[in-house]
């Protein structure tokens, strides 16, 4: 969506560059989901990986001194403060909300 010179939001036209590189993008996605190489990701696919996962724990923490931490990590304070903006939003009945961060913040 673009803002137009009133600050209303309008769709881009269909020709445009934006429009293009993002017909470009969902082409590309669209080869990539028909490749036989391709799989569907099911529950069961990732219980799979999983359980292979587990098994290499171990492994992993005698090559890398990994230590698999008993309890949840909490949030930083960039997290921390997104987090409040969100609760935020919802008391001012948005149903929806955008977090904007930079890579390696935290957003996932």
């Amino acid at each position: 969506m673009l803002m137009n010179g009133l600050g209303d939001m309008t769709a881009p036209p269909k020709d445009s560059k934006a429009a293009r590189k993002f017909l470009h993008i969902r082409n590309a996605f669209t080869q990539l989901l028909k490749d036989p190489r391709s799989s569907v990701l099911t529950a069961a696919r990732v219980d799979r990986y999983s359980a292979r996962r587990q098994k290499r724990i171990p492994l992993l923490q005698s090559l890398t001194n990994f230590v698999n931490e008993p309890y949840a990590p909490s949030p930083n304070s960039v997290q921390t403060e997104a987090l409040q903006a969100l609760v935020n939003t919802r008391f001012d009945d948005f149903s929806r909300g955008l977090v904007v961060l930079a890579t390696g913040m935290g957003k996932t």
